[in-house]
């Protein structure tokens, strides 16, 4: 047991290795950047070797690392599953970001329950990144840039475009574009601004545009159902807003997204019906809206 590191270090290995990224291992791991470092330094003094080969914008695990990478992730799930809550079989563990589950699972929820009353599902709105084969959860579903290291299904990019809501539209005096941005509030999230979509459509940014800039889609969304502006929305959480007529497009531009989803799933996909129920479900309602 001597020989054992501390599990921290053991989490910031595998973070590390499975994002390429100090910096996004910290954040996942809720710690500081050279906390992650001094725990990488101290385990690689523990083993003996190197375990990452640095570069100013790379991060790879030497071979050694891999040779390690997969008992330390086998040990760390099973002392999830060994720490974590009593789970009834039944249950699947879903982990996805809020928006989606707020926009796309929940509005589908009744029907999937209505036809599957055997299945319960816990539902873990997040926008951490969860790895379902260390025990975190049975189903993940991300949206990024990059691939997961993990196995996974490439579900494909999104896209955005402007959207409103018809009740906002009314108060404006301007209807046709691009004299209608000029005129009103502009709706946008901080990691996605409005200018990429201008330059696509071939209009000018409005030279006075007004603009409130939220970190959260969901907000951002109820902000524009509330008739508070032009939100710049992403077609797979609007599918239901615009069938409903919440919301109207505003424009057939669109911009495709350079993120993509991505669906992992645990080992219990191989042994249990109804995760695989569940993961073809999750696929189905993502691929609705391509």
């Amino acid at each position: 047991m001597k020989h054992i590191p501390p599990i921290p270090l053991l989490l910031a290995f595998d973070a590390v290795a499975r994002l390429r990224s100090f910096h996004r291992a910290a954040e996942e791991l809720s710690v500081a950047h050279s906390t992650v470092s001094h725990r990488i330094r101290e385990l690689e003094q523990l083993c003996g070797v190197a375990l990452f080969a640095r570069t100013t914008r790379t991060v790879t695990p030497t071979p050694e690392a891999e040779r390690l990478l997969g008992p330390v992730r086998q040990a760390l799930a099973t002392l999830g599953e060994a720490f974590g809550p009593p789970r009834d079989a039944r249950t699947v563990r879903v982990s996805l970001l809020p928006s989606f589950a707020r926009f796309r699972v929940v509005p589908a929820l009744a029907e999937f329950q209505r036809n599957h009353p055997q299945i319960a599902i816990a539902l873990d709105p997040t926008s951490q990144m969860i790895v379902p084969r260390h025990g975190e959860a049975d189903i993940a579903l991300r949206f990024a840039r990059a691939k997961p290291v993990e196995p996974h299904l490439d579900l494909g990019h999104d896209e955005w475009f402007p959207v409103a809501a018809p009740s906002y539209l009314a108060t404006l005096s301007q209807r046709a574009l691009p004299r209608l941005f000029g005129e009103a509030m502009l709706l946008s999230h901080s990691r996605h601004g409005w200018e990429p979509w201008f330059r696509e459509a071939g209009l000018p940014m409005p030279r006075s545009h007004r603009v409130t800039t939220f970190t959260d889609t969901g907000l951002m969304l109820d902000a524009a159902m509330r008739g508070q502006g032009i939100a710049y929305g992403r077609r797979s959480l609007l599918l239901h807003l615009l069938k409903s007529g919440q919301l109207v497009r505003l424009s057939p531009v669109s911009l495709s997204s350079a993120h993509s989803y991505y669906l992992m799933a645990s080992e219990r996909i191989e042994t249990s019906p109804e995760v695989r129920v569940v993961h073809a479900w999750i696929r189905a309602l993502v691929g609705e809206a391509s």
